[in-house]
């Protein structure tokens, strides 16, 4: 079962610690994703090289 598991890796942790960890996880605001990731350097630079020669983005 998970909550054997989970006793023997904390089985030396005190039980305050615990209870403190498992009130810390209760309160704790959900990860939210930090989205899609900025676009390379070059990437980048071969974008603003096209809008110099007047190409445009419409």
């Amino acid at each position: 079962m998970a909550t054997e598991d989970w006793s023997r890796k904390t089985g030396d942790v005190p039980e305050e610690l615990r209870r403190q960890w498992r009130a810390d996880r209760a309160l704790r605001p959900a990860m939210r994703s930090p989205g899609r990731p900025d676009p390379s350097r070059v990437v980048q630079r071969q974008f603003w090289r096209l809008i110099a020669t007047g190409v445009t983005t419409a």
